[in-house]
């Protein structure tokens, strides 16, 4: 639940309803003076209000109290409260849900996404001038407006050596970096532990959870311009046993299967669009 101030005498309220349960509220009559539900149902009996929002879309309920406040509920899915974003930004709230991560500063407002084309969708109009006047497209709904702009896609490319099924060479060209934000490497692999080195030097690593092993490339833009990347693959070993033929003998490990293999390597762009406020800058 999140709850954002609108006015002195106007509150909102935005919830989600998990997925597999219909949304319900029940409120109260005492103080209530008039309940409005943009979609959906409502009943008053026993000096309750029950109000059944429709499950697809978002809805509002607009709660008018007797001393004159306005109380505004909103319930959306559980898919959309996962990119929902709600903040304060140029004198006005704003209520978004976005795929991109949103960095909201005093001055600009930054999205990263990993696509060239960016889409918001917003609540209610509860969005400034500044952030809407950025967007090239908008299309109007009842409680949803959605903005998108789009910028050139880069095609990141990079060159591969395998040097045998858990070492790879990885070489990075310089304009795999030109316009974007940052540069993700991700790497599929089977094994134990994957490794990342330059010049013999341990930059990452990763302890396989069975997610895309991924390192970001920004910081080593410099780096890369002359070197490039090992990958190499420790092996996750089946039937491992310790094998020692007498006391005074040397410990050794045999397993019966080592797995180990770099099946796939991809590059992701990360693409920044930012928002400046102006009246912010001096």
């Amino acid at each position: 639940m999140k709850r954002v101030t609108l006015s002195e005498n106007e509150e909102a309220y935005f919830f989600f309803h998990p997925i597999g349960m219909k949304p319900s509220y029940r409120f109260e009559e005492q103080n209530i003076k008039r309940v409005v539900l943009s979609d959906g149902d409502v009943t008053r009996e026993n000096s309750h209000y029950t109000v059944w929002p429709t499950e697809e879309i978002i809805t509002r309920i607009d709660l008018h109290t007797k001393q004159g406040k306005l109380i505004r509920i909103y319930t959306m899915s559980d898919e959309n409260s996962l990119n929902f974003w709600s903040f304060e930004w140029d004198g006005k709230p704003h209520a978004i849900i976005t795929e991109a991560a949103v960095i909201v500063e005093e001055d600009r407002i930054r999205f990263e996404s990993e696509s060239e084309f960016l889409q918001i969708t917003v609540i209610d109009k509860l969005v400034s001038t500044t952030l809407a006047s950025y967007f090239s497209e908008s299309t109007d709904h009842v409680l949803q407006s959605e903005y998108s702009i789009k910028k050139e896609k880069i095609k990141a490319e990079h060159e591969l050596e395998e040097i045998d099924h858990r070492r790879t060479k990885v070489t990075i060209p310089s304009k795999a970096f030109s316009q974007c934000k940052e540069v993700l490497l991700n790497i599929h692999y089977e094994g134990d532990v994957g490794y990342a080195f330059i010049n013999n030097e341990l930059i990452h690593d990763n302890f396989n959870n069975g997610e895309v092993w991924q390192i970001g490339l920004s910081h080593l833009k410099t780096t890369l311009l002359n070197d490039s990347i090992y990958l190499l693959i420790s092996p996750i070993k089946e039937g491992r046993k310790v094998k020692s033929d007498s006391p005074m003998a040397a410990r050794s490990e045999i397993a019966n299967k080592e797995l180990a293999e770099i099946k796939s390597i991809s590059l992701t762009s990360i693409y920044e669009f930012e928002v400046i406020n102006n009246n912010k800058i001096e």
